[in-house]
């Protein structure tokens, strides 16, 4: 498969971006709601099967964005700090059908990282996705610290093992060999992907195991810590309760989903359709969390969240209002550029209605800190 040019990947990454994955999140997000109301058993089953064509059909443009920049020659990503368990957690809730994937990180490991996050998002995703496609029921990706306590950069081991039957030969040459004209022999996308994004990280996969016990796969990236030898930890959930939220979306059809959203949840929810709006809605208000999407017709939701933060600095007495990216953007690094900026958490469009309710039980635990 030759390389593309880098201005026309551009241009694709770009028309995937925002003329599918903007679009698509609505529709899946309506689906999911339809969900809820009272369906006759032919009906359900009709509903099942379009999510599911829509959820194959937003894990097919991931890949595709992922494949142009690869093959388009785009450098390194952006190195942000990240948090190693939040991006396990993501993995096992996207990756697959719920248990499927578990996840594991050695308590030793830094709470926080800085590297490139979503190639190594990325690459364990598609370790995880194909360990189902050759047959595993289930799959364990395990993190732990390979270097001296005290090293930095850190060495991080990843081990992602399954029950499967084990790989074919072909695929073990696509991870382990030198030739990359496999991967376009066989069609075999999601491996071709794992070793280019393995390259990318400066790393190799290696296959500790493959026969009819399962396959376990090993490769270590150096990372750094972002902190003073912080442990992992674990946060219990607050209880739930009603939150007054303010909305940042200047998409009609997107304002509407989170409306119904919403109600569902039994939230309060007040809306915004710009950056300046929502920093003074949020300066003059008393929200519980804040829900902002990243492109805004003026200021965009990044630099927003910076304002915001640094009015709330100077204010007596402090106060820290949560803020959750809400964001169709798939560029390498988004979310870490998001976080950087202060926001809080991250939720990746199309949103689903579990993992906004994670989020948002989360948000008020972050008003004092």
């Amino acid at each position: 498969m030759a390389d593309v040019d880098a201005t026309v990947g551009r241009l694709l990454v770009g028309a995937v971006s925002h003329g599918v994955r903007t679009p698509l999140h609505s529709l899946l997000g309506f689906l999911e709601l339809l969900a809820t109301t009272d369906l006759d058993p032919e009906a359900r089953t009709l509903l099942s099967e379009a999510r599911a064509g829509g959820d194959e059909l937003l894990a097919a443009s991931d890949r595709l964005l992922i494949l142009v920049r690869l093959l388009a020659g785009e450098s390194e990503a952006p190195r942000h700090p990240f948090s190693p368990a939040d991006l396990l957690r993501d993995i096992a809730i996207t990756a697959g059908p719920d248990g499927a994937i578990w996840i594991d990180a050695n308590p030793y490991l830094p709470a926080s990282l800085r590297g490139d996050a979503e190639s190594l998002r990325q690459l364990l995703t598609e370790l995880a996705t194909n360990a189902v496609r050759h047959g595993a029921t289930q799959s364990r990706i395990y993190a732990e610290r390979a270097s001296a306590f005290n090293a930095n950069p850190v060495r991080v081991r990843f081990t992602v093992s399954d029950d499967g039957p084990g790989l074919p030969p072909d695929a073990l040459r696509q991870l382990t060999g030198a030739d990359d004209r496999v991967a376009s022999e066989t069609g075999q996308v999601g491996l071709f992907l794992a070793r280019r994004l393995a390259r990318r990280l400066g790393t190799e996969l290696s296959v500790a195991r493959s026969d009819d016990r399962g396959t376990v796969l090993i490769f270590e990236v150096s990372l750094y810590d972002e902190g003073e030898n912080h442990l992992v930890e674990s946060v219990a959930e607050p209880a739930a309760r009603t939150l007054k939220v303010l909305l940042v979306e200047d998409n009609s059809v997107n304002r509407i989903l989170a409306q119904r959203q919403m109600a569902r949840l039994g939230h309060q929810l007040d809306i915004v359709t710009d950056g300046e709006s929502a920093v003074r809605a949020v300066l003059d208000g008393d929200y519980d969390v804040v829900l902002m999407d990243r492109h805004l017709p003026d200021i965009d939701g990044v630099e927003s969240a910076r304002r915001i933060r640094a009015e709330e600095l100077g204010r007596v007495p402090a106060r820290r209002t949560p803020i959750i990216a809400v964001t169709a953007d798939a560029s390498p690094g988004h979310r870490e550029e998001c976080l950087a900026a202060g926001m809080d958490d991250y939720v990746a469009k199309p949103i689903r209605v579990d993992a906004l309710v994670d989020a948002l039980l989360r948000a008020p635990m972050r008003q004092s800190s």
